[in-house]
């Protein structure tokens, strides 16, 4: 029961937020992408992976924007593999 009222909530609470400003779970862009949280936290202590938002010592998240800018930068053309 409980799960599904934060469920609700959080479902309420992003329909109340642009979509640009909605900030992704770790979980998410790892989902997305393909790789594992394991990846990420490599990826974030060399610099090379999508801008975070640190909360707290356990908590991150990813704002949309950014994480769709860092997607746009790393978009390559079928022909430049030629």
């Amino acid at each position: 029961m409980r799960q599904r009222v934060r469920a609700l909530l959080r479902e309420k609470l992003e329909l109340r937020l642009p979509e640009s400003v909605r900030m992704l779970t770790t979980f998410e862009v790892a989902s997305f992408l393909r790789v594992s949280r394991d990846t990420l936290s490599d990826w974030r202590a060399s610099g090379a992976g999508p801008p975070f938002v640190k909360l707290s010592r356990r908590i991150l998240r990813y704002p949309r924007r950014g994480f769709e800018r860092f997607m746009d930068q790393r978009l390559q053309s079928a022909s430049l593999g030629r």
